[in-house]
């Protein structure tokens, strides 16, 4: 869309320098194709439609008349200095350009809320690691204390079943001695 918008524009100033070259006064669209037919391959109708664009611009940079049958242009005081200055040409361009830094603001603005979102799901499941790692944590001491309630009491029923079996004919022969009597 962009290259037609320029493409009008260009023809728009095609149409201010072939006024500005014609000193015989107003121009009809049909003068104009009959003109440029070299330089553009546009028709009466389509003349006649850039020339409503023109005068609809808010600078009055030449002189049309317009009425139901007629669409007349001619150039003026502005003219010159305005295609000198790079006439809708460069106005088109320009406005391409605040529109291409306005899109990619918005793009930007679009990455930048992206991102923003990405962190913060980053940060709820930091919290979430976080709150597993605790019950992890707690339940490991859990399982440590349980083991070493076991290990202590693994460590006296060996001490005494090693007591035991170290004794053994002793323990027998006290209880001879004890049940004998």
């Amino acid at each position: 869309m962009n290259n037609i918008l320029i493409k009008n524009s260009e023809n728009k100033d095609l149409i201010l320098r072939t006024c500005l070259n014609n000193l015989k006064g107003f121009l009809s669209p049909n003068r104009l194709t009959s003109i440029l037919v070299e330089e553009s391959n546009l028709k009466s109708d389509e003349y006649e439609f850039l020339i409503k664009e023109i005068f609809k611009f808010e600078i009055k940079v030449a002189d049309i008349r317009i009425t139901d049958k007629k669409c007349l242009i001619s150039s003026n005081s502005f003219t010159k200095k305005f295609l000198e200055e790079g006439g809708f040409t460069k106005i088109q361009i320009e406005n391409d350009l605040q529109y291409s830094k306005i899109l990619d603001k918005e793009n930007l603005e679009l990455d930048n809320l992206k991102l923003q979102k990405e962190g913060a799901e980053y940060l709820k499941s930091i919290r979430k690691k976080d709150e597993e790692i605790k019950n992890l944590t707690t339940e490991n001491l859990i399982l440590q204390n349980t083991q070493l309630k076991r290990y202590i009491m693994y460590s006296i029923i060996s001490f005494l079943c090693g007591a035991i079996i170290t004794n053994i004919k002793d323990i027998l022969n006290l209880l001879k001695i004890y049940f004998l009597k």
